[in-house]
């Protein structure tokens, strides 16, 4: 993959697990003291990605039901990722997204589109670009998960910004009939 440089100095990149690049992993090395560092993983099965320059997000292809589409993390305080959010149907479709390159202002996602409708990436790849920056920042801010623990079940709430529809994940299924009482807490 190509390399992401930050303003910090710090290089990320990705390495093949098999040797065509279909299956990466996404690696940063640190500069400290005027010296880079022993890589580290920074994110597992990931596909080409663009790390922003102040290390606050990255967005990256991952392949889901056989076709890459493009997924955001956020760094979290302590300086590890999140987990990873779809950037949703404005962006991702029944084709292959994938490249994500970021412009230097920050404003516009650029990405290549691949119709895989007959067989994956033979097709002709379209360049596509769309505003991001205020997509970023809703996801930002509303992916402060809620998450609260009810009978040791961790749930989940997160919104989705580009269809204004809400995800609810819990990580054991509770019973059949889950009944789930949401409040806005902004008015």
């Amino acid at each position: 993959g190509i390399p992401n440089l930050t303003l910090s100095g710090n290089i990320y990149f990705s390495v093949s697990k098999d040797n065509i690049g279909q299956y990466m992993d996404l690696y940063k090395s640190e500069f400290i003291d005027s010296e880079y560092q022993d890589p580290v993983l920074a994110l597992a099965n990931v596909q080409l990605s663009f790390v922003s320059p102040d290390e606050e997000y990255i967005i990256f292809e991952k392949v889901v039901g056989g076709i890459p589409d493009l997924q955001i993390v956020f760094s979290n305080e302590d300086g590890a990722w999140g987990s990873p959010i779809d950037l949703g149907d404005r962006i991702n479709t029944g084709c292959a997204e994938t490249m994500p390159v970021v412009s230097p202002d920050g404003k516009y996602l650029f990405f290549t589109r691949w119709n895989t409708s007959q067989s994956c990436l033979t097709d002709a790849a379209e360049l596509m670009w769309v505003e991001i920056e205020n997509t970023i920042e809703t996801l930002r801010t509303s992916t402060s998960v809620i998450s609260e623990k009810y009978t040791d079940y961790e749930i989940t709430i997160f919104p989705n910004p580009t269809n204004h529809t809400l995800y609810i994940k819990h990580s054991e299924f509770l019973c059949e009939n889950t009944n789930y009482i949401l409040t806005n807490l902004n008015g």
